[in-house]
């Protein structure tokens, strides 16, 4: 008997489909004997891939391969963020792990979290062309600044807020210009302000020099100026004595006989201030305290104050001060008539300048210690200090230290 049929080859993929022929599955191989001109509907099924049906006719003695292939429903999909680091959560609030998650095709509504920035809510549509291990990045707004320092391990602050250390980049929201802070807090409390705007996209560079971890520098208020301190124990001592300009500077008067008028041409402004008395300077620190006080309080150095030394301190801190002197003045061959512009002596042992020598110092309890430019051998062994009377005199100035205040 001569039947009229086809003959049908079906190459599955993947190989654990499940086959059917109008409702009756199939055992592979799948080699079917199907009557011509019948039309049956075959329909394919597997776990994680999208089911799909044909309707096949074969005509007489038709011999037909047909290739099926399913697509998978499920996505293997990783997401990033720009910048990098960021928190993305699935439609249920779901954290999705570094990873990644596996995911139906189709639509899904995705949020990410990023501190500092704007949160993002974004309808992310994965679709068939996703599905080999998608990789997928949400765009924050924002702009990148990179801070260096050298020394690396400053602090970075905007107003009262650490933002890190450097060296470190920082992902901000775009906005106008404003200042940074860069503080040695565990070194020096040393401190370099910034000041940079951000925008969408740009990158930045903010680098600051701390040339010496032992030396804060105070802005003096209004100028250029910076009034120099070195760390010595628990405190910070003037690495110079008080210049003319910058008592004039805070105070906005210059009452030393070494001035402008008197020297015309040879007047210096980093000349010692002198002819004052104690009380000048300490009214000299007072003003100080006020015009640092944010400063200070930026400086991590907030209760501290500046003072004049006491005669413990300033025999501390005095070092080979006394030899610095001697050597100084014997290598002019004569006697000086007047002060001489600060740092001339060079540093003692401590790092401080003209500690004896050039103007005597004014002590917190109104003493006056060491020597000065008209009598360099006064005290050539020993400490000097002598109660100063509260007069004013062009052989005495003063240099400031910063230390906690009492109480």
């Amino acid at each position: 008997l001569n039947f009229s049929y086809g003959k049908l080859y079906l190459a599955v993929n993947p190989t654990n489909t499940t086959v059917k022929r109008d409702g009756v599955q199939l055992a592979p191989p799948y080699d079917v004997i199907q009557k011509s001109g019948q039309k049956s509907v075959y329909s394919f099924e597997s776990p994680a891939y999208d089911s799909t049906t044909q309707e096949i006719v074969l005509s007489s003695n038709e011999s037909k391969s047909v290739p099926v292939t399913l697509l998978p429903n499920i996505v293997s999909a990783r997401f990033v963020t720009d910048p990098p680091g960021g928190r993305i959560f699935d439609e249920n609030g779901g954290l999705i792990p570094d990873s990644g998650v596996h995911l139906r095709w189709g639509s899904h509504v995705l949020s990410a979290k990023y501190e500092g920035l704007e949160p993002i809510t974004t309808n992310m549509w994965i679709s068939v062309d996703d599905k080999a291990n998608a990789m997928l990045a949400l765009q924050f707004r924002y702009g990148t600044l990179i801070f260096t320092s050298s020394p690396p391990g400053a602090l970075i602050f905007k107003e009262e807020q650490v933002l890190g250390a450097t060296p470190t980049n920082l992902y901000l929201l775009p906005a106008p210009e404003s200042a940074y802070r860069m503080v040695f807090e565990n070194q020096t409390n040393q401190t370099k302000t910034l000041r940079a705007s951000v925008e969408q996209g740009s990158i930045k560079y903010l680098g600051a020099v701390f040339t010496n971890a032992n030396v804060l520098e105070a802005p003096l208020a209004g100028s250029s100026e910076y009034l120099e301190l070195v760390k010595f124990n628990n405190y910070w001592v003037g690495k110079y004595d008080v210049t003319q300009s910058q008592y004039q500077r805070i105070t906005g008067s210059n009452p030393s006989y070494f001035n402008q008028t008197l020297l015309k041409a040879d007047w210096d402004p980093s000349l010692p201030v002198e002819n004052l008395v104690r009380d000048d300077a300490l009214k000299f620190c007072a003003l100080l305290n006020t015009q640092e006080a944010d400063w200070l309080s930026n400086n991590r150095l907030k209760g501290f104050a500046f003072t004049l030394p006491t005669q413990d301190e300033w025999v501390s801190f005095l070092g080979d001060g006394k030899e610095k002197r001697l050597i100084y003045y014997s290598s002019m061959n004569q006697k000086k008539v007047r002060t001489g512009r600060v740092g001339l002596m060079g540093a003692n042992t401590n790092g401080l300048y003209d500690v004896d020598g050039n103007v005597r110092q004014w002590l917190l309890n109104g003493d006056l210690a060491g020597c000065c430019f008209s009598s360099v051998t006064t005290w050539p062994y020993g400490v000097g200090v002598e109660p100063g009377g509260n007069m004013a005199t062009n052989e005495a100035g003063f240099r400031v230290i910063l230390k906690a205040a009492v109480p």
